[in-house]
């Protein structure tokens, strides 16, 4: 230490009485702060305080300890570390920096790392490290001191299903994976959920790595995972018919702008109208609440959005009268103010339909242009721009604005609802696809459709309005009649730090014939 020289008394007289203060621990991300102060009193005369500030940090698998002040201390100090009921003793000098240990000194700033290695089949006594370091030529303990551990193993889960359109009353094999991607150590007692939702009949199953499914929860335990390792769940069940659909709110938001033809839209009316018809893709049961929404106009009144079907629950007794009311829809034309309709699919969602926040909310928005027309807050109506802001600046930003504005007041649930986009490209000035993928689509990353079961939001395309009928049939039928699957992470030990990969979902449609 460096206030041997100022001392009077031999080396052997010198004691260290206590420790002054407790550890204190600071967690940041997986490391832990340890607070370690050295006192050091003389028999003779006043106490002769002299302090070092140690701070200790566990770094992935290193022990990792700096000086942050005080007294430096001698290059053959000794650090003994007790890690999992191992000893392991350094000495100062063979861990510092070449550079750092020049001077002969153990100085501020400067850091010893002590690597060391978990072990997966006794994690619960890898909870904390005991540091104590002994000056080298007294031996007289110079500090001493706790650090937590929190080890972790990243466990990333996969899912596929073969087929992913099967027919009704035929089988499904359902593969789950679940793979150690990184971390400290591998991971043990790791529980993952995959129940079998309405529509899917457990037949049989098998697991590797020792691990066992239970049907009745889905609850498939795994015992443990090395780093790399891979366990896999094959399930295979019967698809059925759903006999009962999870209750989703649904909003149209159906552009209506001046670069729709007459003819277009009367085919766009009719398409819609026969996709509401059509009882194999458009359920009557009750389950689906439906709103439309159109925006448009210019000529007769400022750009706005209107309610073209406020938020009905279809059933077999009002189907057929909604559908034909779909087909007398009048184009307002002009302007496209996007914005304007997602914000009033939004208000009419959560204020005038049935909302609540754990059922499935989907909003798909139909269009062949660009946003042109900035919101006028707290109306529907939004300010049309010069033909040279197309598709820039206000419009897209209050489009982009509504977007986020809709997310937050239906509370979107990633694994449940979504804002889905369908692109009509015939005409001058066709809709951003990157734009609409990108920035629009919810969840997001956006992906280009079909198919339709990547699990996060989608853009679909047609070319002209005559597909856009055979589009609705299709669209309709992944959200009312896909079955899901989802998995999830539920337990594991030691923590995992990526919950990105915990959870997935699969999609399954299933086929009439």
């Amino acid at each position: 230490m460096s206030d041997r020289g100022r001392k009077t008394q031999p080396h052997g007289n010198l004691a260290v009485s206590s420790i002054v203060g407790t550890v204190l621990l600071l967690l940041i991300a997986v490391s832990s702060f340890t607070l370690i102060y050295l006192n050091v009193l003389s028999d003779q005369g006043p106490a002769a305080k002299v302090y070092v500030d140690i701070v200790g940090t566990v770094e992935g698998k290193n022990v990792i300890l700096e000086h942050r002040g005080g007294e430096s201390l001698d290059l053959d100090t000794e650090i003994r570390v007790t890690i999992g009921g191992e000893e392991q003793r350094i000495i100062v000098g063979d861990n510092l920096d070449y550079a750092d240990s020049a001077n002969g000194q153990w100085d501020l700033g400067e850091r010893v790392i002590i690597p060391f290695e978990y072990d997966i089949d006794d994690l619960d006594e890898y909870m904390e490290a005991d540091v104590m370091a002994f000056e080298g030529i007294t031996n007289s303990l110079a500090f001493m001191g706790k650090i937590e551990l929190h080890p972790n193993s990243d466990i990333g889960i996969e899912i596929s299903v073969e087929p992913d359109t099967p027919v009704i009353e035929s089988d499904v094999t359902i593969t789950v994976t679940a793979t150690c991607l990184s971390g400290d150590v591998g991971a043990v007692n790791i529980e993952v959920q995959c129940l079998l939702p309405q529509g899917l009949i457990h037949v049989s199953n098998s697991s590797d790595q020792g691990g066992n499914y239970v049907n009745s929860t889905g609850i498939w335990t795994i015992p443990k995972l090395d780093i790399w390792e891979t366990a896999t769940l094959t399930i295979h069940a019967t698809v059925t018919t759903v006999e009962e659909r999870e209750y989703t709110q649904t909003a149209i938001v159906l552009d209506g702008s001046g670069s729709i033809d007459s003819a277009d839209w009367n085919t766009m009316r009719t398409g819609l109208q026969n996709a509401i018809k059509n009882e194999s893709v458009f359920p009557r049961d009750g389950s689906v609440e439906l709103t439309v929404i159109q925006f448009g106009d210019y000529y007769v009144d400022d750009p706005h959005a209107k309610v073209e079907l406020s938020p009905t629950v279809i059933t077999e007794s009002n189907y057929n009268t909604i559908a034909n009311q779909m087909a007398t829809l009048t184009q307002l034309g002009a302007a496209t103010p996007m914005g304007c309709g997602l914000r009033l699919a939004t208000d009419q969602l959560h204020d005038v339909g049935a909302f609540d926040n754990s059922d499935k909310q989907i909003v798909i928005l139909v269009t062949d242009g660009a946003p042109n027309c900035e919101w006028i807050p707290g109306t529907y109506y939004g300010i049309w721009r010069d033909p040279s802001w197309y598709g820039f600046g206000p419009g897209k930003t209050s489009a982009l604005n509504a977007r986020n504005y809709l997310l937050s007041t239906l509370e979107m649930d990633p694994e449940e609802d979504a804002l889905n986009a369908l692109a009509v490209l015939k005409g001058s000035d066709p809709p951003d696809l990157d734009w609409l993928n990108e920035s629009m689509a919810w969840p997001q990353p956006g992906y280009f459709a079909p198919p339709f079961n990547q699990g996060s939001g989608w853009v679909s395309s047609i070319n002209n309005w005559e597909e856009f009928e055979s589009a609705m049939n299709e669209i309709f039928n992944v959200i009312f009649n896909t079955i899901r699957t989802s998995v999830q992470i539920t337990k594991l030990q030691p923590s995992d730090p990526n919950s990105s990969n915990d959870r997935i979902t699969a999609s399954i449609l299933p086929q009439d014939v």
